[in-house]
């Protein structure tokens, strides 16, 4: 019997060596990085140039919660694998996940950037709104690039003396001159000069840092008060004197504070892969896969008569001027009669991008005073009628926004205009209020789509009476556009 049981003892003790020794070959089998997933940050980025798998990016890494840096990674460094740069931080085990961060990120020999969120960078980001988690995060900030040339002695912009460091070493390779090898292809040479002179007349720079602190995350869970329970008095059957009741303290509830969900991380957008240059033809594909694309002949007042690069630096709106708000092809039809070019046309159907858009630049438009400028024409006109007090649209009948008479007045300038009876114009159907509505969804989104391919700020959107003052005419209106940066 003992040597049953001794059989059996031994069966066990090599079954469990051997259950054991599979988890330890499992654990050693698995990645690197899902081993040290908890309490690290992956994050993407994207460098201007052109890279190779395994290329290394080294950068410094800024953790702000507001106007103070708090902790900082001066070592990490980025491998480019997949189109993309990726480091992962290992947080350190006094980090405090209950604070809310900005980061700075500096790469080497290249602009440093500040991002609140995913899709809050450089002068609008103001408010750290990073929100990290001990089980790992995971940031993908590849849709902004970072330009090159700030060489060491790095001093936060690309200036002259980056650019007389590149050309003295031009020919050298990466053994000799490192500092100087903006793209990592182990030589200096018009490449990386290109790079640095790209970012030079760009004005590109760091960030400036200029964070408040959030509001704090204070947790909202009330500790639960027990309540004393009154044992019965006992009365005598023979005195009915009842007993004095005992007020209960209150049961305080408590308000149980939602788990923190991560920030969405942000899907990179597609980018066409081709950069604007002089005298290129029609593009063949718009920079969106859900717009149409149809492109204007060269703008009539570009002397040149060829499609030139512009910087898109600002988004201008506009309305078509169509009394009967006909659609897209009607705005195309009458910019191509006229010889003029904007870049998209906007209705309650399709987004039209009716201009050439490149990854860094677009052609020149001329469809405003401001040269660097996307202008969006959208179906319609006189889209203040529409907006209420509260930029809510409604009816004309009944805006609050509108003073006695004014409806009429606004059809009376318009008939004028176009040489029409104002009797024609029927802006009191409702049908108005479902295009306006439609409309406005498509402008949102194509300014927020614009916002991130071109890295152009909130501030730099603006109405075409704004620019173009002497036409008189309010275009596309000081109420819609008001509205459309609140909800922008």
């Amino acid at each position: 019997m003992s040597d049953n049981r001794t059989i059996t003892f031994a069966f066990y003790l090599v079954f469990g060596l051997f259950i054991l020794l599979l988890l330890i070959v499992y654990f050693v089998s698995l990645p690197l990085k899902s081993r040290a997933s908890a309490g690290t940050i992956t994050i993407k980025i994207q460098a201007q140039g052109n890279h190779k798998d395994n290329d290394q990016l080294g950068a410094q890494i800024d953790f702000y919660n507001g106007p103070d840096k708090v902790y900082e990674e001066p070592n990490a460094t980025f491998t480019y694998l997949n189109n993309t740069y990726t480091t992962d931080i290992v947080l350190p085990s006094d980090f405090n996940y209950q604070d809310r961060y900005a980061l700075f990120i500096k790469p080497e020999k290249h602009q440093g950037r500040i991002f609140c969120t995913t899709q809050v960078t450089g002068s609008i980001c103001t408010v750290p709104q990073f929100i990290f988690f001990a089980n790992g995060n995971s940031i993908d900030l590849s849709p902004f690039l970072f330009y090159a040339g700030d060489v060491l002695p790095a001093n936060g912009k690309i200036d002259a003396l980056d650019m007389s460091l590149i050309m003295k070493d031009l020919g050298k390779t990466a053994l000799e001159a490192q500092s100087t090898d903006l793209n990592n292809d182990q030589i200096v040479d018009v490449v990386d000069y290109s790079l640095a002179l790209y970012s030079l007349s760009h004005n590109i720079s760091d960030d400036q840092i200029k964070l408040i602190a959030p509001p704090p995350i204070t947790s909202s869970i009330q500790p639960i008060t027990p309540t004393d329970t009154a044992s019965p008095s006992p009365t005598l059957a023979s005195t009915p004197t009842p007993s004095p009741s005992v007020a209960p303290s209150p049961i305080v509830t408590p308000t149980l504070l939602p788990s923190p969900t991560p920030l969405p991380t942000a899907t990179p957008i597609p980018r066409l892969g081709k950069d604007c240059v002089n005298g290129t033809d029609k593009i063949t594909q718009s920079i969106n896969s859900d717009w149409e694309l149809n492109v204007l002949p060269i703008p009539y007042r570009d002397t040149n008569s060829q499609y030139r690069c512009v910087p898109a630096e600002h988004i201008v709106l506009h309305w078509s001027g169509s009394s009967s708000f006909r659609g897209n092809g009607a705005t195309w039809g009458t910019l191509n009669t006229r010889n003029r070019m904007c870049g998209l046309a906007i209705d309650n159907k399709e987004i039209l991008q009716m201009s050439n858009f490149y990854d860094d630049k677009v052609t020149w438009e001329g469809c405003s005073a401001l040269d660097n400028a996307i202008n969006i024409e959208i179906n319609g006109t006189q889209f203040d009628l529409w907006y209420n007090k509260a930029c809510q649209i409604v009816n004309p009948t009944s805006n609050n926004a509108l003073s006695s008479g004014e409806l009429e007045k606004k059809k009376q300038e318009t008939a004028t205009e176009y040489g029409i009876s104002p009797n024609v114009l029927d802006w009191e159907n409702e049908r108005y209020v479902s295009i306006m509505e439609e409309q406005e969804e498509r402008v949102l989104s194509a300014i927020q789509y614009l916002f991130m391919y071109y890295d152009i700020p909130k501030e730099n959107v603006t109405g075409h009476f704004n620019v173009d003052s002497g036409t008189g005419k309010p275009d596309p209106g000081p109420r819609f556009l008001e509205c459309i940066k609140k909800k922008l």
